[in-house]
């Protein structure tokens, strides 16, 4: 293993213009060193992880330095690096990419190497969705980090949420309603709930003898990223009411909230599905919410789909029948899936596309793993077959079961991060849930399953 003056001496190093405090941190040993094997070559790695106490601002000079990044932070697995002894950083480091350091940052060098460094295609590092910043731009943020902290106001709280959603793939657009039955907490004239990229086309409030109480007005606050509904009288606090929404929203290409991804359909032409990706704060993009993680509810969810189409959701379906839309009037497939526990509304989630499976019923509940038709469901399998052998050792390991009737695992084509752990239907990057066991190499095995074991941890 170099040691920390082997560094500082090494003729790259040395050519750079670090600054001297760089020098002075390295001698302080706030550089941790770790080891481990590089594949397919098994070439040493010496990986350095730098305390996030450096600031970022300085840190350039050793990115320079050092040149090399070890990618294997949370999800991420070294890449081979073949005759080139150093990987390229510069790129990585974004003013985005630095508000989303991890607690340490990896870097590498090849042990005992000297020879001039080769600039590689930069390669975007996934973390399990809660590392990242979702997809907006700053003045879209719910929150401020720097200045406060906003959150709604506190007189009303959600318990149950009755969502009904019908996607359309060709205009990439949905409708929707959500009923919410709320526990009145103080004396209220007013509600406000998360909205982003909503149209509310109308609301009312009924009270606990279930008559119309109140037509609201609307208002919108897009710093705040909250609809505020008013009505002239009173409601009592200790009471029960319903909030009851119709709305409208966009299928986005943001890669957050209820968006859509393109794959090949059978006839081979470019098509669409849509899911969902509501980590951290983004299902007030798909529908009117409490979007905050502390207010927990049961979810009903129904959708309506084209027929031909795969619906799913955290929870197994209750129902599946032909309708005709009170939305738009055409014939629908309407899902019905089962009352969810109580959970956050960042784990909710909802799938609708063209979906080829495969299922095992080794573990006590069923297994399946989807992904679009033109990727090759036996791929599948190795997650499958680990899934439920995971499964079965969590519950024994945390002395408690799987909570749910099913597990869904859903490879979605354009997908941000590495996956993400909605209560019952993970999400993941295709790349990261299938594989092909006879081609793929032990270090592609290594990160699939480390993402689905990950994944899977989360369910408790």
């Amino acid at each position: 293993m170099l040691s920390t003056n082997a560094i500082i001496s090494h003729p790259f190093y040395r050519r750079q213009s670090c600054h001297v405090n760089d020098h002075a941190l390295l001698k302080q040993g706030r550089l941790a060193l770790a080891s481990e094997e590089m594949t397919p070559n098994s070439r040493r790695l010496e990986s350095f992880a730098l305390s996030r106490q450096m600031q970022i601002g300085r840190t350039a000079p050793l990115l320079r330095a050092l040149n090399g990044l070890c990618s294997r932070s949370f999800h991420s697995y070294p890449r081979p690096v073949a005759q080139s002894s150093l990987v390229c950083a510069r790129d990585l480091v974004t003013p985005q990419a630095r508000l989303q350091l991890p607690t340490a940052w990896l870097f590498a060098t090849i042990s005992g190497r000297s020879r001039p460094s080769v600039v590689l295609p930069a390669q975007q590092i996934r973390h399990c969705s809660h590392r990242r910043a979702m997809c907006r731009r700053d003045d879209q943020m719910a929150t401020n980090i720097v200045n406060a902290r906003e959150v709604l106001p506190t007189n009303v709280r959600p318990t149950h949420y009755d969502l009904v959603v019908e996607p359309d793939l060709d205009k990439f657009t949905f409708h929707g309603t959500v009923s919410i039955d709320l526990d009145v907490l103080e004396d209220s004239t007013s509600i406000s709930l998360n909205t982003v990229d909503i149209e509310i086309e109308k609301a009312t409030i009924h009270t606990s003898s279930d008559a119309i109480f109140s037509v609201p007005d609307l208002s919108y606050d897009k710093s705040l990223q909250a609809t505020t509904l008013s009505f002239n009288d009173t409601l009592a606090a200790k009471s029960k009411a319903k909030l009851q929404i119709k709305f409208t929203g966009i299928i986005n290409d943001e890669m957050a909230g209820f968006y859509r991804s393109s794959y090949k359909n059978k006839d081979g032409k470019t098509t669409h599905m849509a899911s969902t990706q509501f980590e951290a704060t983004d299902a007030r993009r798909a529908f009117p919410c409490w979007d905050e993680p502390a207010l927990k509810a049961t979810f009903n969810v129904t959708i309506l789909a084209d027929k031909g189409l795969t619906c799913l959701s955290n929870m197994d379906v209750k129902s599946e029948k032909e309708v005709e839309s009170h939305f738009t009037g055409k014939s629908k497939t309407q899902y019905t899936f089962n009352t969810s526990p109580i959970m956050s509304t960042y784990l909710l989630a909802y799938v609708v596309g063209e979906l080829n499976y495969v299922e095992t019923k080794a573990f006590r509940v069923p297994i399946r793993v989807y992904a679009p038709v033109d990727q090759e469901i036996e791929n599948g399998k190795f997650s499958m077959d680990l899934a439920a052998k995971t499964l079965d050792f969590y519950e024994k390991q945390f002395a408690s079961p799987f909570p749910l009737p099913k597990m869904d695992f859903v490879a979605i084509p354009d997908f941000a991060v590495g996956a993400m752990e909605n209560w019952g239907l993970v999400t993941f990057r295709v790349v990261d849930l299938l594989l092909n066991e006879k081609t793929s190499g032990a270090a592609v095995k290594e990160r699939v399953a480390e993402v689905v074991q990950h994944e899977l941890a989360h369910q408790w």
